[in-house]
């Protein structure tokens, strides 16, 4: 009997330490008692004293618990599997998927012996379940439409975002009333807007609210209103033209572009030079008939002879009136689109600009490049138009005219786009 226990005493003596030898899983690096999982460690030492001179050889106990319990097995088997299965258990749970393996591995011969199969069946499987780790959660940064196309990620443009008008909003009932009403009086015109702009246009809100008007008497909304061009065009004139006087008085002597909730960024000083300059450049006649040229840019228009400044100013404020017209399109009485031409007029202008400077004005150029107020106001602009143009696409069921695909053809010219990415680099980004 002394010998016999002896013997079986050897034979666990040298199954634990042939447990350490067990090889490590690639991914969990277990050897041995060196797991991510500390309930299994404890098993090793579960040579529980099997002092298995228990006649009885808890062998045949083993057999039944190793199947089912992954984490606990170790307590069971006495002596002989605890050291085998411990590699496995490690392994196993490191990803998640454990149940299957372990159950299949001791069952057999743990009724007598233990330790002679064990260390076969410890590695075999554990590696392919663990293998998953959480790939499947894929962050899609897949850029779409226009925005991916002509905006950088790596730089201000790429990473505009803004809170866009809300059209899960119901605004019927207020575009009912007001569209219904005959003649209704500009008060009433006046508050239909302030209600519609609460309710699902907040930042357009700020800026008609906010806005002093250009006589500075405030109550920009009722002005517009009252100018008797029904309250279809007041309602289009007021975002408009209240954020005019917003970004030249609100925040006086420092002009501002309030253009969304996080972008309100000083204009940059400096006139450089008109912009009517670029209705001599090599593009002008790519769309010689361009919406905003008879007001904003021909030699003999109201304003060509003002510069850059006032010129993104005018562009802010025609994203603007396309905010509110993006809002209004589901509502067939409030619906138009015109206001997407001039928005994608202004960008292609900004391009030409800027290149007119860096070809004939170099000096004027490299005066721009180091002005971080322009570089700002040129990418955030540049990503808010792309940024409503894409929801307009997405979002309301329209469909760009051959009007509006031609300016995005004009701004792909070579020339225009490297303009874009001058200003970008400029600004420590990479540039597409």
């Amino acid at each position: 009997m002394i010998k016999r226990f002896l013997a079986i005493q050897i034979i666990l003596l040298t199954v634990i330490g042939c447990s350490d030898e067990i090889n490590p899983d690639k991914d969990g690096e277990i050897t041995g008692g060196d797991s991510d999982n500390g309930s299994v460690q404890t098993s090793t030492s579960t040579s529980t004293q099997t002092t298995t001179d228990t006649n009885t050889q808890t062998q045949t106990n083993t057999g039944t618990q190793t199947t089912t319990d992954t984490a606990t097995q170790t307590q069971t088997n006495t002596g002989t599997q605890t050291t085998t299965d411990t590699a496995t258990q490690t392994q196993t749970s490191t990803g998640t998927q454990t149940t299957t393996d372990t159950a299949t591995q001791t069952q057999t011969d743990t009724g007598t012996q233990t330790t002679t199969n064990t260390d076969t069946q410890t590695s075999t499987d554990t590696d392919t379940q663990t293998t998953d780790t959480s790939t499947d959660t894929d962050t899609d940064t897949d850029r779409e439409g226009t925005f991916g196309e002509f905006t950088d990620e790596s730089c201000t443009d790429g990473q505009y975002e803004e809170t866009l008008p809300d059209l899960t909003v119901d605004i019927s009932n207020y575009i009912d009333e007001v569209a219904n009403a005959r003649n209704p009086e500009p008060q009433f015109v006046a508050d239909t807007l302030m209600s519609v702009l609460n309710a699902a246009y907040p930042y357009g809100a700020f800026i008609v609210r906010e806005s002093p008007n250009f006589d500075r008497e405030g109550n920009c909304a009722l002005a517009w209103a009252s100018e008797g061009y029904g309250w279809h065009n007041s309602w289009g004139l007021a975002i408009h033209e209240c954020g005019h006087a917003l970004d030249a008085y609100h925040n006086w002597p420092v002009a501002t572009y309030f253009m969304a909730e996080n972008y309100e960024l000083p204009e940059p000083r400096g006139f450089y030079f008109p912009r009517s300059n670029i209705t001599a450049d090599r593009f002008h006649n790519t769309i010689s008939d361009a919406a905003a040229n008879s007001t904003y840019f021909d030699l003999d228009s109201v304003t060509g002879h003002q510069g850059l400044r006032s010129m993104y100013d005018e562009w802010a404020q025609y994203v603007h009136s396309v905010a509110l017209d993006y809002l209004l399109y589901p509502h067939p009485q409030a619906r138009r689109d015109y206001y997407v031409e001039y928005m994608l007029n202004f960008a292609w202008a900004a391009q030409r600009y800027l290149l007119w400077a860096k070809e004939e004005l170099p000096s004027d150029f490299q005066t721009m490049m180091d002005n971080y107020d322009l570089r700002q106001a040129t990418l955030a602009l540049w990503g808010q138009t792309f940024t409503y143009y894409d929801a307009y696409a997405n979002n309301v069921g329209w469909t760009p005219s051959e009007n509006e695909t031609r300016y995005l053809e004009a701004m792909r010219e070579p020339d225009l786009l490297e303009v874009i990415n001058d200003v970008r680099k400029a600004h420590s980004c990479s540039g597409l």
